[in-house]
């Protein structure tokens, strides 16, 4: 249910770097200086120098519109000097573009810088590192790798910028879960660090929680946290602080403490923080959690403020998050509608900005949309552009939520097999990745998958490798979900004792994060589990079990509507019950009846029947799971006549050491298509099949009166079962009720 939620992406930020400045006070008196300076300036030259530093004040205030104006004009003076004046407007373009959103712009930019560096240019350096950056920002992560690792090879790219570049490193590498290199990413870094200097060291303890916090050690993550944020503290870092909080209240979230997050992120909004795109992070955070919490109007009250603070701020790809996460939220309330108009504006709004990755995850949200609102050509288109832009990203991580929907998807239609095979390329990348969250929850729909094939020893296996991958986890949310879901599979295949003892270890799980629908809607499943068993008991005495379980599973619409297949119909009667009746007493009719009836109920049951009836002194069977038809529900009811007539025969001699006389029985058999549905008037129905089957079967068993054998079966039935049963040919035979003749075939059931 919501654990395709956690691990939120977009919400850790990387600590302020060397070129992160804020507008201050010098800034200010500086561009007093500047703008006075350019009035006297006439040298072309100085005249550049001047406006590109202006301009990159004006970014430093959030003044992206004057300040992208200003390196236009600064391109222009450019184009008349040297090749490096060029690159150097060309950086600043790329850094405006880069903190105003417009990450395609800011590429381009970027690239112009880069073209052709030789080792010691400190442009190419830095402008390397911005455009690893952007990769990161486009979920370019395997391209951000190469280009960052690129940079850092360079002589030229020294100090703080190297720090900063292996910890943007250590940041790609993490969300292409090649944890290893981030480690070792994390060990060159402490060596750049000096030997005093605090601030330094806990900005590495700051990253490396960071990385423990992707591997879901969490409590790791906590320690390491808490170091950087002390310090933070007290050099009075109010940006790095802003960070480290921000982080804290995710691992609040990731353990399932939804309280403790929204009371940390409550806290956060109310104190000054530097950094608006963190105050933003807050608030969608927030929401986030409120929206696990079950509380949803207030999650999409926190969802618009942080996007109206976000357009404010020009932080587009905020907004573009915002956009979706409410998208998610309506989608999950079945507001699709909404869900829909929210993700085209989400989707619009990183094309824009040339977020790659981000087009990718919308338009997989909105090809789930559209499937549940019926239009599957469009879900179709968006799945595969989505999965051709992932493909050229290789982000293995997008791929293989693709491959997750796309499971879900089919499972909906019914195509278990497609299902599975999606499940399975999910299951291989996640695992490749070290995602195991994602990995629990594709095992989980593995164990579904196979439970709708009654493997039910496959589905308990699949449960138990999915509660193995979050057994040490501290998300409570994320085993109760694996329990409840194996709750209903258990009960599916008749171990309700087993699937109520699931449910409330997950009720318990659940109780202390403050996720009240989820609590809610397992309390729910605990009342239908009841009243499933009690129906189930009931049922069970007529039809198989475990079709028993699948139709109350499916929920009374799929037991109202008419459903057409082929099927197996079986019919038997009790040969001279007239005279029988003559010769006993009512009662001991009834008694004699009821323990037939019980008998042969349990041999039609027992090889997997459905009884549809009990005519009289006749029973009427049916060998066909409505919607599922098997491919040997033939043979299980020729072997069922053949049980049924050894079972007779044992009871009459049981019979005769009691004076009781000897019954005789007749069976008839036949298969087609029938439709399965209900008949009758408004005050009683009567759920049953018909079909020309129904019909040859009873008069099949009528003709076991006039032939040496007590089961007939048609033709259809003969070519279904295998050389194993003697099956004597009588011919073509006339039977009440047809203009034509019907071939039958007589089964030696001794």
């Amino acid at each position: 249910m919501y654990s395709r939620f956690f691990q939120p992406l977009g919400l850790k930020r990387r600590l302020p770097l060397s070129d992160d400045g804020q507008l201050d006070a010098a800034h200010t008196l500086r561009y007093v200086e500047v703008v006075s300076a350019l009035r006297d300036a006439s040298e072309p030259a100085m005249h550049l120098k001047l406006l590109a530093e202006k301009a990159e004040i004006d970014v430093r205030g959030q003044r992206y519109d004057v300040a992208l104006a200003e390196l236009d004009a600064c391109a222009a003076l450019a184009a008349g000097l040297d090749d490096d004046a060029r690159r150097r407007v060309a950086f600043q373009q790329g850094r405006a573009h880069y903190v105003a959103g417009d990450l395609q712009a800011s590429q381009h930019a970027y690239e112009n810088v880069v073209a052709a560096p030789h080792d010691h240019d400190y442009l190419a350096g830095r402008g390397l590192l911005q455009l690893g950056r952007v990769h990161v920002g486009q979920g370019r992560f395997s391209e951000a790798v190469r280009t960052l690792d690129r940079a850092l090879k360079l002589n030229s790219v020294t100090g703080p910028d190297r720090l900063a570049g292996l910890y943007d490193l250590v940041y790609a590498c993490a969300h292409e879960g090649q944890f290893g290199e981030a480690e070792r990413t994390l060990q060159l870094a402490e060596g750049v660090i000096a030997a005093g200097d605090s601030m330094g060291r806990a900005r590495l303890s700051y990253y490396r929680g960071w990385v423990a916090f992707a591997r879901r050690r969490i409590e790791q993550a906590t320690l390491l946290v808490d170091d950087a944020r002390r310090e933070f503290n007290l050099q009075r870092d109010a940006a790095s602080l802003a960070c480290a909080d921000l982080m804290r209240a995710c691992i609040d979230f990731e353990c399932a403490d939804l309280q403790s997050c929204i009371d940390r992120c409550d806290r956060a909004v109310q104190d000054e923080v530097r950094r608006p795109d963190i105050a933003v992070s807050f608030l969608m955070l927030r929401g986030l959690a409120l929206f696990v919490a079950g509380r949803f109007g207030e999650a999409e009250t926190e969802y618009r403020r942080a996007e109206r603070l976000a357009s404010i701020r020009q932080y587009y790809l905020l907004v573009a998050w915002t956009q979706g996460w409410r998208a998610d939220l309506h989608a999950f309330c079945g507001a699709f509608d909404l869900a829909r108009s929210a993700l085209e504006s989400c989707l619009t709004l990183r094309r824009s900005i040339g977020d790659s990755l981000g087009v990718a995850m919308a338009l997989t949200a909105l090809g789930g949309v559209q499937r549940n609102l019926g239009d599957h050509l469009a879900s179709r288109a968006c799945f595969d552009e989505a999965r051709t832009i992932a493909n050229c990203l290789g982000n293995r991580w997008e791929s293989a939520n693709l491959d997750a929907e796309e499971m879900e998807a089919h499972f909906l239609r019914g195509d278990v097999d497609q299902a599975e095979t999606m499940a399975n390329s999910a299951a291989a990348t996640y695992t490749a990745i070290g995602d195991d969250i994602r990995l629990s929850r594709i095992y989980k729909h593995l164990a579904q998958i196979a439970a709708v094939r009654d493997d039910f020893a496959a589905a308990e296996e699949y449960y138990v490798k999915a509660l193995a991958l979050v057994e040490a986890d501290p998300n409570r949310i994320l085993r109760a979900e694996i329990l409840d879901s194996r709750a209903e599979a258990r009960a599916d295949g008749g171990r309700v004792d087993d699937a109520l003892r699931d449910l409330h270890t997950a009720l318990e799980l659940v109780g202390p994060t403050g996720a009240i629908y989820l609590a809610g809607a397992i309390t729910n499943h605990i009342a239908q589990v009841r009243e499933r068993h009690a129906a189930q008991a009931v049922l069970s005495r007529y039809m198989e079990p475990k079709i028993v379980s699948r139709l109350l599973s499916r929920g009374p619409r799929r037991l109202v509507a008419n459903v057409e297949q082929e099927a197996t119909v079986l019919f038997s009667d009790v040969r001279g019950f007239t005279n029988l009746t003559e010769r006993l007493g009512p009662h001991e009719v009834i008694d004699l009846l009821n323990q037939h009836f019980e008998a042969m109920t349990e041999e039609i049951v027992a090889h997997g029947g459905t009884i549809d009836k009990f005519i009289g002194d006749a029973v009427m069977a049916v060998f066909g799971d409505p919607g599922r038809p098997r491919e040997d529900d033939a043979v299980r009811c020729v072997q069922a006549g053949i049980a049924m007539l050894k079972r007779r025969r044992a009871l009459n001699t049981a019979g005769l050491q009691r004076g009781l006389a000897p019954i005789d029985i007749g069976v008839g058999v036949a298969t087609g298509t029938v439709v399965m549905g209900n008949i009758g008037s408004a005050r009683r129905m009567t759920y049953t099949v018909i079909g020309d089957a129904v019909n040859v079967a009873a008069r099949l068993e009528t003709l076991t009166k006039n032939v040496p054998y007590h089961l007939l079966i048609d033709a259809v039935t003969r070519a279904k079962l295998s050389t194993d049963v003697a099956v004597v040919e009588l011919g073509e035979l006339s039977v009440k009720g047809r203009a034509g003749l019907v071939p039958a075939f007589g089964v030696v059931a001794e």
